[in-house]
Formats: structure tokens, C-alpha cells, sequence
């Protein structure tokens, strides 16, 4: 949810018009990714002396909604105070998070004016409870549960094992012919990422240690061959897809982009290496 070319029949204090002069309304927020939850701080900043008021006196409050369209989950945040804090459960949402903050009626109130309102509006004017007196569109949430979608049916890699007779050390290789982009580990590595896969406590270390690798191949080769090459394949529309959802365009900023393809990795994989050991210290602990 996000508040777009709304009209009020009442004046609201907000970015998208001049119903207030000289005021101000916004909320500024944190995360902090954990295991399972998105810790999400918030801070309101207020600055209309008849809207403090009428939060004062209990008859407005600070609300902040959060909603995920692709998952249906909706939380409404209500709070007095300027400061408070929401975790966000991650089992509960999927791409694009939408969050509003606003300020609204606790109860009716009439004959409410503001010294600030615009000049238009030169009479008192009466609220009913659940009016949106303020409001402000935050930032997006992007949760991209790559995690999830490496075990999942239409995952874009695959952990293949060698199968050649002789169960020996070598290195993991490569394929990019086809739609999924083929991981080949020896029999070893493969009985150990099937034990683990779905542990999503060991999800972040195998992801290092496989995905990433193969996903900074991935840059390369089609940084050095044809584009047209693999356009047509699944993993590069499902890479592409990915890309884009966390704001950058695949051909423009990733394959010509400055940064190097192992960077590129771990961002869009949403630096797995650090969560890699923060769950390993979890294990170590219990």
C-alpha cells in the first residue's frame, strides 16, 4: 500500500501537497537483517504544534502500516511515542514491502484548526476517527528469498553430482547450456548439500560456498561472450528479474558495470557470507 494522488475533502500534511505551510511530517527507519526476522526501528518527526496536541491528548497517534502485496500480509503499527520498533517475519513476506507512516484520529474531533493550513482552507474543520491526518510513503523493502529459491522446483541453479565412479576431491565446475545453470560437485559435497539444503541455518554457508562462486562465473562469461548467447535461457531472465527488483538494470549496471563480478555477487545474493557466519555461531552455540 502506498498513498498516490489520494484527494481528502480535509487538509493532510504530506509531501504531495501544500495543504501545510511551513510543517513538516516524516519517519525515518532502520533495518537490521537477522535469521528469521527484519528488525525494523522507527523514528517519527512531527513538526505542527495542533497535531502534537491532538497526539498528547489521546486523541490522535503515530501509525505506521506494512503491507506485502505478493504474500497478502498486512500489520498495522500503532504507537504514542516517537520511537518503537517492529520485527518483520521473514517466512511472512516476499519482494516488495510497502510501508506508510502516518498520523491519525484516535476519536472525533470538530472545529480543528492549524495556524499552518494553506490559506484555502480559512475555517475549522472536523475529523471522524480513523482519518489520516498525516502521512508519508517510506522506502521499499525488498526481501528476495534467494535462499528459499535455491531449493525450491523453479530454482535457477542446480547441484549436480559428478557421478564418475571415484568418490575424489576436485573441483566444482560449471554449465551454462540450458535453463538452469548446472553446479557439478563430487559424490562427497553432493550427500552433504542434500542433508543440509533445507536447513536454513546452514542455507547462507552452502550458498557461499556454491551459488555465489557460480553466480560470479555467471557475470563473467557473459561479460566475455555475446549477451545474445544465453538471452533466452531461464536463469538469465530469472537473474535478470532479480535484478531488478532490487532497483538495477542487469545489462547497464551489472554487466557493464565497474564492479567486479564476485562484489556483484554477494550483493545480489544480499551479502550471504556475513549471515554464513552468524548462523555458524549459532550452531557453535547450541
Amino acid at each position: 500500500m502506498e498513498i498516490r494522488n489520494r484527494l481528502f475533502p480535509y487538509p493532510v500534511l504530506c509531501m504531495e501537497n501544500d495543504d501545510y505551510i511551513g510543517s513538516t511530517f516524516d519517519v525515518q527507519f532502520s533495518q537490521t537483517e537477522e535469521l528469521k526476522d527484519i528488525v525494523l526501528q522507527f523514528e517519527v518527526e512531527l513538526d505542527n504544534d495542533e497535531l502534537l496536541d491532538l497526539i498528547r491528548q489521546g486523541k490522535a497517534e503515530y501509525l505506521v502500516h506494512i503491507e506485502c502485496s505478493n504474500t497478502s500480509f498486512r500489520k498495522v503499527l500503532r504507537n504514542a511515542g516517537k520511537k518503537f520498533e517492529y520485527r518483520l517475519p521473514k517466512a511472512k513476506v516476499n519482494k516488495e514491502v510497502f510501508l506508510v507512516g502516518m498520523v491519525v484520529a484516535k476519536q472525533t474531533a470538530t472545529k480543528f484548526y492549524s495556524s499552518a493550513f494553506n490559506e484555502d482552507y480559512d475555517e475549522p474543520v472536523d475529523f471522524e476517527k480513523g482519518f489520516i491526518l498525516a502521512y508519508r510513503n517510506l522506502p521499499r523493502i525488498v526481501v528476495l528469498k534467494n535462499y528459499e529459491e535455491l531449493a525450491s522446483d523453479d530454482a535457477f541453479f542446480s547441484i549436480v553430482c559428478k557421478n564418475n565412479g571415484q568418490d575424489i576431491e576436485e573441483p566444482v565446475t560449471f554449465d551454462l547450456n540450458g535453463d538452469k545453470i548446472k553446479i557439478y560437485v563430487s559424490e562427497s559435497i553432493y550427500n552433504e548439500y542434500v542433508k543440509f539444503h533445507t536447513n536454513p541455518v546452514m542455507k547462507p554457508l552452502m550458498i557461499s560456498m556454491l551459488v555465489m562462486p557460480a553466480l560470479a562465473y555467471v557475470i563473467e562469461e557473459v561479460r566475455n561472450n555475446d549477451i545474445e548467447t544465453y538471452i533466452a535461457c531461464y536463469w538469465y531472465q530469472k537473474i535478470k528479474k532479480s535484478c531488478e527488483l532490487q532497483g538495477k538494470r542487469f545489462e547497464e549496471d551489472i554487466i557493464d558495470g565497474d564492479a567486479t563480478s564476485i562484489e556483484i555477487a554477494q550483493e545480489m545474493l544480499q551479502l550471504p557470507i556475513g549471515k554464513a557466519f552468524r548462523n555458524l555461531s549459532v550452531v557453535v552455540e547450541e
